[in-house]
């Protein structure tokens, strides 16, 4: 209940879950019983609220609902649903929610030592996953070089907090060809090896 003092109303319509097992709703709110909302929360594999967004409020969005929800590659959220401005009918709704601006997700887990994993999938054309553990906070580095030495991406350069991480990388604007990735965490440094093939 998201306005207890005006007795809000509620109500989910669509379900998904992302590949660290974490759960999005999306339906809507009324707080007036006038103007809906659309309403999207993300709860974490163990249960609890991540976090919750609303869409519209202004009187020109009444009536909002979120009917559908998908998760993409990279974690960004689609919530398709219908708006109602005045006037105009019935209209289709698009949004989308981007999780972290460097795709770089925390998955929760607990990190037991420092581990840069093999990207999956590989080969891949043109979006890959890497996975890498910190177990202390640390400065971290994690960038991304073709076969001349030249960087090609910086997914990571900033202090992180232990635990388990996802970077979402996309060679959409390289060339097909290996490409390597290194990690730089305190002491710990690794590279491995990638294929983009198109």
């Amino acid at each position: 209940n998201l306005h207890p003092t005006t007795n809000s109303i509620e109500e989910a319509f669509a379900i998904a879950v992302d590949k660290f097992n974490s759960v999005y709703v999306t339906g809507y709110a009324d707080s007036s019983h006038i103007l809906d909302r659309v309403l999207t929360m993300k709860y974490s594999s163990t249960g609890s609220l991540d976090w919750k967004t609303t869409y519209g409020w202004d009187p020109v969005f009444q009536n909002c609902s979120g009917q559908k929800i998908i998760i993409d590659s990279l974690n960004n959220i689609y919530v398709g649903g219908t708006i109602n401005p005045p006037g105009t009918g019935t209209d289709a709704l698009l949004i989308k929610y981007s999780q972290s601006a460097s795709n770089v997700i925390q998955s929760g887990n607990i990190a037991k030592s420092f581990q840069l994993y093999q990207n999956y999938p590989n080969p891949f054309n043109p979006t890959t996953n890497i996975r890498f553990d910190i177990p202390v906070d640390v400065f971290v580095s994690l960038k991304v070089y073709d076969v001349s030495g030249k960087m090609v991406a910086n997914l990571v350069n900033e202090n992180k907090k232990a635990g388990s991480y996802l970077a979402a990388f996309s060679g959409s604007a390289l060339a097909s060809g290996i490409y390597y990735y290194t990690i730089k965490a305190g002491n710990y440094i690794k590279t491995m090896k990638m294929v983009l093939v198109k």
